[in-house]
Order: C-alpha cells, then sequence, then structure tokens
C-alpha cells in the first residue's frame, strides 16, 4: 500500500466529521476568513488598525465567519467524497491513473 493510501486509512478512522471540521471549516474556513478580513481591512483602511475595528465590526465579524465556516464545511465535505471515492476505487496516490496517457499496445494506427 502506497503512502497515500496509508495516510488516507489514518484519516478516515478519525471519521468524516471530524475531517470536515479540522480540515474545512478550521483548516480552510476559518483561517481563510482570517486572512480575507486583513486583506479587506488594509484595502479600505491602510496601515490604521484602529479603524480595523471601528463601526459595526462585530456584525461583519460574525457574518465573514460564518459563510466562511460553512464554505469549509462544504469544501471539506467535498474533499471528503473525492478521497473516499478514490480509495474505493484504489486511485488514491495512483500515478498510472488516469491522468497518465494510455501506452499503445505496439499495433500502428491508422490515419487518414
Amino acid at each position: 500500500m502506497d503512502k497515500n493510501k496509508q495516510d488516507w486509512s489514518k484519516v478516515r478512522e478519525q471519521g468524516k466529521w471530524t475531517y470536515i471540521r479540522k480540515y474545512g471549516v478550521i483548516g480552510w474556513g476559518i483561517q481563510t476568513f482570517i486572512i480575507f478580513y486583513i486583506l479587506l481591512n488594509l484595502i479600505e483602511h491602510g496601515l490604521d488598525y484602529t479603524e480595523y475595528f471601528s463601526g459595526p465590526w462585530i456584525t461583519e465579524i460574525s457574518i465573514y465567519l460564518l459563510v466562511f465556516m460553512l464554505g469549509g464545511a462544504a469544501w471539506g465535505y467535498w474533499m471528503w467524497s473525492s478521497n473516499e471515492r478514490k480509495y474505493k476505487q484504489g486511485k488514491l496516490g495512483d500515478s498510472n491513473s488516469e491522468s497518465s496517457p494510455k501506452k499503445n499496445s505496439g499495433k500502428k494506427s491508422k490515419r487518414k
């Protein structure tokens, strides 16, 4: 069994919802939210960080965080499903699957 299959076997033992929470919600959603919020404020207010938390910032943070967490959950679910499908088909980590061109069987092709 190659390394990717071994790694996925360990991950799948933890379960789908743990994977979605760990890699989707926390790993993608919250981290992307932090980067997004910092960049958004840099664009709007420049380096004046006192403006980052003015106005209805709690409402903004709550909405953005919820949206990114839901997006992370969707991404985590999609990645879980994709990896499970590849694992069950035996294609996870297989360098000779789908992306490799098929070898010519030795017959000459007829071109018209």
